[in-house]
């Protein structure tokens, strides 16, 4: 397994060499709660359903064709014929149902198949990244999918940058590194409100941890002398009029998910030596009403007393 800054390494290369990533390491907790069984089934006894759904292949192709360029995504993706031909020779809609329509997507070769109303999509979130100079900086420029790789406390740990700026953002200011997280979703808003469920902020830490470190090593000095990248969402939304924007996790964040990093990594690191992962639900826990429906109950039987 390389470790330093990787180049062009296979998305397949990537994922399935058994290092530790930020998607793997969010693994160890559920809804928020630390669960290492979960970590468990999914990437030891590897007994649980790989995560996926038609929302991932438009997140692939999304980062391919904004953040590689055409040429990438036209060899990554295929458009979906609007029509095809039955065994009569009768030109028919398009059906996924029908033996001519599945021996075609048979042929597509592990390309992503994407139907009209998906392609015009990723290309209109494309033209709006365009249309924002700051989002088409971050996105057109630099260097796409760089992985960064090292073994750290016993663990080998690794990201996969979305886009990476060594020299940081002069149009900025920003003259240290730059990391570049490239993310759709329905609105803005909701983007902001699930922040903190989706552990984004844990995300940006662990990118900033693992590429300092490989940075500290190529420079020979102690991580603690350098200054980590700087972290930017960039996020277009999927519905119209898709809005555009560059978010930067304030130090608040950042320092809460680099307490998060670190606890997870260091039960991690228990587990494997123990052979023992936990569910975080053993022992007895106590269940009751929140407050409000406590408030709400004692409203609700004051009015029957009255009532009486």
């Amino acid at each position: 397994m390389k470790t330093g800054i990787i180049q062009a390494e296979p998305s397949v290369d990537y994922h399935g060499n058994g290092a530790v990533s930020s998607s793997t390491l969010a693994d160890m907790r559920v809804a928020g709660v630390v669960c290492p069984l979960n970590y468990y089934v999914r990437h030891v006894a590897k007994t649980a359903p790989r995560k996926k759904g038609a929302h991932f292949n438009i997140g692939i192709a999304a980062h391919l064709a904004i953040l590689e360029g055409e040429a990438a995504f036209d060899a990554g993706c295929v458009m979906q014929p609007e029509t095809y031909k039955n065994e009569k020779g009768e030109v028919k809609p398009w059906h996924n149902g029908s033996n001519a329509c599945k021996a075609w997507a048979a042929g597509a070769a592990g390309r992503i198949i994407l139907d009209r109303e998906e392609a015009d999509l990723i290309l209109a979130m494309a033209n709006a990244i365009k249309s924002n100079p700051d989002a088409c900086a971050l996105t057109i420029g630099g260097e796409a999918e760089v992985t960064f790789r090292k073994e750290i406390a016993g663990l080998v740990l690794q990201c996969r940058v979305d886009k990476w700026h060594p020299n940081g953002a002069p149009w900025h200011g920003l003259k240290h590194p730059l990391i570049v997280d490239l993310k759709t979703c329905n609105t803005l808003e909701q983007f902001e409100r699930e922040f903190y469920f989706l552990r984004y902020n844990v995300r940006a830490e662990f990118y900033r941890l693992v590429t300092t470190e490989v940075l500290a090593d190529l420079a020979g000095v102690p991580a603690s002398e350098l200054v980590p990248p700087t972290y930017a969402f960039v996020v277009v939304e999927k519905t119209v009029p898709h809005r555009v924007k560059v978010y930067t996790p304030d130090p608040e964040s950042l320092e809460a998910g680099r307490r998060d990093v670190h606890a997870d990594l260091l039960t991690l690191r228990e587990c494997r030596a123990s052979g023992k992962w936990p569910s975080g639900t053993e022992g007895m826990h106590s269940i009751g009403l929140k407050t409000w429906q406590l408030a709400k109950s004692d409203a609700a039987n004051d009015a029957a007393m009255a009532a009486l």
